[in-house]
């Protein structure tokens, strides 16, 4: 069973991280300057169910690459670091949280965690890609909006990619199979091209492309309700297209892809929200609200 990990991040932002106790101030315009504190997190999945494993995995690695969480820390400014990460056995529900401490570069200056890098990692075997955000990227790594890394901060980001080459995701199979449909009747039943049609009760299928009364391409999502009367035939539970022509119908399914360090890269600079400090949710509850 995959596990899901969740990497915790927080950053302090500081003007000048070698003297903070020092904030800045502007009397002539009554600002004084202050600290302030932002949370945020990342996630990918983990193929198996050793936590003892999984555990090495993020701190120290194995022979294939470096551990994920002191490879991640290194692309952080001095005032982040890695907090701690979040465990989901079969990626929902109670999490198992477990606390590190994995400090950023000492006096590497950021003025806000939002600036950050849009990378596109890529798959093992596969053209499923995830795309994914590294928060907290120092200041001299950005020039005139663009990633300018140093060499060593380069090197650093190589690293952490490798890193993941352990760890994988969860998408649609960009290879699944889209057998053709001949039409869709307006009481939701589908007939293929081709027969037996490949799909049980409970599935959830994408048809794509079909022609309604009008001649305009309609898309339906749905579940399969029943399968026959003809070895060719399943309907779909809610149609709502009327009869249509055509198209292919798909099984969507996510499935679990190890990722391609190798191969992933940085596309730009792009900026991601964040949010506050995950000490201050201990101990909230929600607000409740009277039912009329």
């Amino acid at each position: 069973m995959a596990i899901k990990v969740v990497i915790l991040v927080q950053q302090t932002t500081l003007l000048n991280p070698a003297a903070p106790t020092v904030l800045p101030s502007a009397p002539n315009v009554g600002y004084t300057g202050r600290a302030h504190i932002a949370g945020w997190s990342e996630s990918m999945m983990y193929n198996g169910d050793d936590v003892a494993l999984l555990q090495q995995l993020l701190n120290s690695g194995n022979e294939i690459a470096a551990g994920l969480l002191p490879a991640r820390a290194a692309l952080l400014g001095g005032g982040a670091a890695v907090i701690g990460v979040r465990l989901y056995q079969g990626g929902a529900g109670k999490g198992q949280s477990f606390s590190f401490s994995f400090p950023g570069i000492a006096g590497a200056e950021t003025d806000i965690p939002q600036a950050a890098l849009l990378c596109k990692g890529a798959s093992v075997g596969s053209l499923a890609v995830r795309r994914f955000t590294l928060r907290g990227v120092p200041d001299v790594q950005i020039a005139f909006g663009e990633f300018s890394p140093t060499v060593a901060y380069a090197t650093a980001v190589r690293t952490y990619f490798n890193a993941l080459t352990n760890f994988g995701f969860l998408a649609f199979d960009p290879g699944a199979a889209t057998p053709a449909v001949f039409k869709v009747t307006a009481a939701g039943l589908v007939t293929m091209v081709a027969s037996p049609q490949p799909f049980t009760v409970g599935q959830i299928v994408v048809i794509n492309r079909t022609l309604d009364a009008t001649q305009i391409q309609r898309t339906f999502r749905g579940m399969v309700a029943a399968i026959g009367p003809l070895p060719g035939q399943f309907t779909l539970a809610d149609w709502d297209l009327g009869a249509t022509t055509g198209g292919t119908a798909t099984r969507k399914v996510k499935i679990f892809f190890g990722f391609a360090g190798g191969l992933t890269t940085v596309s730009r600079v792009v900026t991601r929200r964040v949010g506050r400090p995950f000490e201050q949710y201990h101990g909230r509850r929600s607000k409740k609200r009277k039912i009329a």
